[in-house]
Protein backbone atom coordinates (compact mmCIF):
# COMPACT_ATOMS: atom_id res chain seq x y z
CA UNK A 1 0.00 0.00 0.00
CA UNK A 2 2.78 2.49 0.48
CA UNK A 3 4.02 1.69 -3.00
CA UNK A 4 0.89 2.86 -4.34
CA UNK A 5 0.55 5.92 -2.08
CA UNK A 6 4.55 6.92 -3.09
CA UNK A 7 3.64 6.75 -6.82
CA UNK A 8 0.73 8.92 -6.55
CA UNK A 9 2.57 11.90 -4.77
CA UNK A 10 5.81 11.16 -6.90
CA UNK A 11 6.84 12.55 -10.39
CA UNK A 12 5.34 10.04 -12.42
CA UNK A 13 2.91 9.54 -15.13
CA UNK A 14 -0.68 10.45 -13.70
CA UNK A 15 -2.88 7.10 -12.68
CA UNK A 16 -5.53 8.13 -16.04
CA UNK A 17 -2.46 8.00 -18.29
CA UNK A 18 -1.31 4.43 -16.88
CA UNK A 19 -4.70 3.23 -17.00
CA UNK A 20 -4.56 4.06 -20.88
CA UNK A 21 -1.40 2.74 -21.20
CA UNK A 22 -2.61 -0.37 -19.52
CA UNK A 23 -4.70 -1.33 -22.87
CA UNK A 24 -2.00 -0.69 -25.38
CA UNK A 25 -0.21 -2.82 -27.69
CA UNK A 26 2.68 -1.34 -28.69
CA UNK A 27 3.89 2.44 -28.81
CA UNK A 28 3.16 3.90 -31.49
CA UNK A 29 -0.45 3.35 -32.06
CA UNK A 30 -2.71 5.20 -35.00
CA UNK A 31 -4.14 7.69 -32.12
CA UNK A 32 -0.44 8.93 -32.13
CA UNK A 33 0.27 9.63 -35.26
CA UNK A 34 1.63 6.28 -36.15
CA UNK A 35 4.53 6.95 -33.99
CA UNK A 36 7.32 4.51 -34.73
CA UNK A 37 5.77 3.03 -37.94
CA UNK A 38 5.74 6.72 -39.83
CA UNK A 39 9.77 6.65 -38.75
CA UNK A 40 10.40 3.62 -40.33
CA UNK A 41 8.70 5.04 -43.82
CA UNK A 42 10.55 7.90 -43.55
CA UNK A 43 13.78 6.19 -42.63
CA UNK A 44 13.01 4.01 -45.91
CA UNK A 45 12.31 6.69 -48.02
CA UNK A 46 15.14 8.39 -47.56
CA UNK A 47 17.66 4.99 -48.36
CA UNK A 48 15.63 4.82 -51.27
CA UNK A 49 16.43 8.25 -52.34
CA UNK A 50 19.83 8.25 -51.32
CA UNK A 51 20.36 4.51 -53.57
CA UNK A 52 18.97 6.84 -56.88
CA UNK A 53 20.99 9.51 -56.13
CA UNK A 54 24.16 7.17 -56.24
CA UNK A 55 23.01 4.97 -59.70
CA UNK A 56 22.66 8.30 -60.92
CA UNK A 57 26.22 9.57 -59.95
CA UNK A 58 27.23 6.29 -61.95
CA UNK A 59 25.30 7.13 -64.60
CA UNK A 60 26.89 10.34 -64.90
CA UNK A 61 30.29 9.31 -64.80
CA UNK A 62 29.56 6.65 -67.37
CA UNK A 63 28.18 8.55 -69.90
CA UNK A 64 31.59 11.22 -69.75
CA UNK A 65 34.02 8.13 -70.00
CA UNK A 66 32.00 6.96 -73.03
CA UNK A 67 31.91 10.62 -74.28
CA UNK A 68 35.47 10.65 -73.77
CA UNK A 69 36.43 7.60 -74.90
CA UNK A 70 34.64 8.02 -78.10
CA UNK A 71 36.13 11.14 -78.86
CA UNK A 72 39.63 10.06 -78.36
CA UNK A 73 38.57 6.75 -80.05
CA UNK A 74 37.21 8.39 -83.53
CA UNK A 75 40.35 10.21 -83.96
CA UNK A 76 42.60 7.36 -83.33
CA UNK A 77 40.10 5.37 -85.68
CA UNK A 78 40.33 7.73 -88.11
CA UNK A 79 44.15 7.73 -88.38
CA UNK A 80 44.79 4.19 -87.64
CA UNK A 81 42.15 3.16 -90.88
CA UNK A 82 44.11 6.08 -92.96
CA UNK A 83 41.41 8.21 -93.69
CA UNK A 84 43.32 11.00 -95.73
CA UNK A 85 42.54 14.53 -95.45
CA UNK A 86 40.80 15.08 -98.95
CA UNK A 87 37.71 12.08 -97.21
CA UNK A 88 37.66 14.74 -93.98
CA UNK A 89 37.04 17.23 -96.06
CA UNK A 90 34.15 15.80 -98.42
CA UNK A 91 32.64 15.52 -94.73
CA UNK A 92 32.61 19.28 -94.73
CA UNK A 93 31.84 19.38 -97.94
CA UNK A 94 28.79 17.58 -97.58
CA UNK A 95 26.10 19.00 -94.70
CA UNK A 96 23.46 15.70 -95.27
CA UNK A 97 26.64 12.89 -95.67
CA UNK A 98 26.80 11.73 -91.68
CA UNK A 99 29.50 8.89 -90.27
CA UNK A 100 28.36 6.19 -88.97
CA UNK A 101 28.61 7.42 -85.65
CA UNK A 102 26.87 10.62 -86.05
CA UNK A 103 24.00 8.63 -87.47
CA UNK A 104 24.52 6.27 -84.34
CA UNK A 105 24.45 9.01 -81.44
CA UNK A 106 20.95 10.66 -83.55
CA UNK A 107 19.17 7.26 -83.45
CA UNK A 108 20.44 6.46 -79.63
CA UNK A 109 19.37 9.92 -78.38
CA UNK A 110 17.29 10.34 -75.67
CA UNK A 111 15.26 12.63 -77.00
CA UNK A 112 14.17 10.33 -79.94
CA UNK A 113 13.47 7.39 -77.71
CA UNK A 114 11.16 8.98 -75.73
CA UNK A 115 9.40 10.56 -78.59
CA UNK A 116 9.17 7.08 -80.25
CA UNK A 117 8.18 5.31 -77.16
CA UNK A 118 5.02 8.37 -77.15
CA UNK A 119 4.76 7.65 -80.62
CA UNK A 120 4.26 3.76 -80.11
CA UNK A 121 1.97 4.08 -76.93
CA UNK A 122 -0.28 7.00 -79.07
CA UNK A 123 -0.80 3.85 -82.33
CA UNK A 124 -1.34 1.00 -79.49
CA UNK A 125 -3.68 3.49 -77.43
CA UNK A 126 -5.91 4.23 -80.50
CA UNK A 127 -5.52 0.99 -81.95
CA UNK A 128 -7.31 -0.10 -79.02
CA UNK A 129 -9.59 2.05 -78.99
CA UNK A 130 -10.73 1.62 -82.57
CA UNK A 131 -10.73 -2.38 -81.82
CA UNK A 132 -13.20 -1.68 -78.20
CA UNK A 133 -15.15 0.64 -81.32
CA UNK A 134 -15.59 -2.41 -83.43
CA UNK A 135 -16.50 -4.71 -80.57
CA UNK A 136 -18.78 -2.39 -79.34
CA UNK A 137 -20.45 -1.88 -82.20
CA UNK A 138 -20.62 -5.61 -82.54
CA UNK A 139 -22.55 -5.79 -79.61
CA UNK A 140 -25.08 -3.43 -80.05
CA UNK A 141 -25.95 -4.32 -83.43
CA UNK A 142 -26.70 -8.37 -81.95
CA UNK A 143 -28.77 -6.69 -79.31
CA UNK A 144 -30.80 -4.92 -81.29
CA UNK A 145 -31.31 -8.06 -83.50
CA UNK A 146 -32.05 -9.63 -80.58
CA UNK A 147 -34.13 -7.40 -79.11
CA UNK A 148 -36.20 -7.07 -82.81
CA UNK A 149 -36.33 -10.56 -82.75
CA UNK A 150 -37.65 -11.38 -79.22
CA UNK A 151 -40.65 -8.39 -80.21
CA UNK A 152 -41.69 -10.36 -82.99
CA UNK A 153 -41.66 -13.64 -81.08
CA UNK A 154 -43.46 -12.02 -78.03
CA UNK A 155 -46.17 -10.44 -80.56
CA UNK A 156 -46.92 -13.16 -82.40
CA UNK A 157 -47.78 -15.25 -79.16
CA UNK A 158 -49.58 -13.08 -77.16
CA UNK A 159 -52.12 -12.11 -80.01
CA UNK A 160 -55.55 -12.87 -78.82
CA UNK A 161 -59.01 -13.28 -80.54
CA UNK A 162 -62.00 -11.02 -79.82
CA UNK A 163 -62.89 -13.56 -76.87
CA UNK A 164 -59.32 -12.58 -75.21
CA UNK A 165 -58.67 -16.31 -75.75
CA UNK A 166 -54.55 -16.82 -76.91
CA UNK A 167 -54.57 -17.47 -80.37
CA UNK A 168 -53.32 -21.35 -80.51
CA UNK A 169 -52.10 -21.19 -84.25
CA UNK A 170 -49.11 -18.39 -84.02
CA UNK A 171 -48.35 -20.43 -80.65
CA UNK A 172 -47.88 -23.75 -82.55
CA UNK A 173 -46.22 -22.04 -85.42
CA UNK A 174 -43.61 -20.47 -82.49
CA UNK A 175 -42.91 -23.96 -81.33
CA UNK A 176 -42.26 -25.26 -84.78
CA UNK A 177 -39.88 -22.76 -85.86
CA UNK A 178 -38.22 -23.64 -82.56
CA UNK A 179 -38.13 -27.67 -83.06
CA UNK A 180 -37.22 -26.93 -86.63
CA UNK A 181 -33.99 -24.41 -85.55
CA UNK A 182 -32.96 -27.23 -82.86
CA UNK A 183 -32.87 -29.93 -86.02
CA UNK A 184 -30.91 -27.62 -88.06
CA UNK A 185 -28.26 -27.03 -85.20
CA UNK A 186 -27.50 -30.69 -84.81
Amino acid sequence: MDKHVAQKKGKGVPDRQRQKEKYKQFRGNKMEGQGFADKRKRKAQYEYMKMLQKEKKKEKVKDVKKTDQSETGSSQDDVTQGVSVSNKSIYKLHPNFRSEQQQQKSKTNRFTKVLEQQEARKEKKLKMKQEYLETKKKREEAMDHYQQRRKGTFKMICKKNYKGQPIMKNQMKYLLTKIEEQRDQT
